[in-house]
């Protein structure tokens, strides 16, 4: 293996213990949203950094797939309130 192989290698393994060493100490908070629109209703979880942020990507998940015609009704799915929310 040449010098410069080996010096990736070294720089690579430790970007990748940084990254996993930054993210332990993160705290995750995770939502499970359920939304009806349209008299149909779906149901996702999120993860995030606050309850807001899990709450909004669960919400933005559930409505990917509930009948929206185009990006208009799919922000107004997203923001709607929710049929139930559970986040832990």
């Amino acid at each position: 293996m040449s010098r410069g192989a080996i010096l990736t290698l070294v720089v690579v393994v430790l970007v990748a213990g940084l990254i996993a060493l930054s993210m332990r100490g993160v705290q995750q908070i995770e939502c499970e949203v359920c939304i009806t629109f349209k008299g149909e209703r779906s149901c996702a979880k999120g993860v995030g950094r606050t309850q807001e942020d899990a709450q909004r990507t669960a919400a933005e998940a559930c409505c990917a797939v509930l009948p929206t015609s185009g990006m208009a009704e799919r922000i107004k799915c997203a923001d709607s309130e929710p049929t139930s929310l559970s986040c832990n």
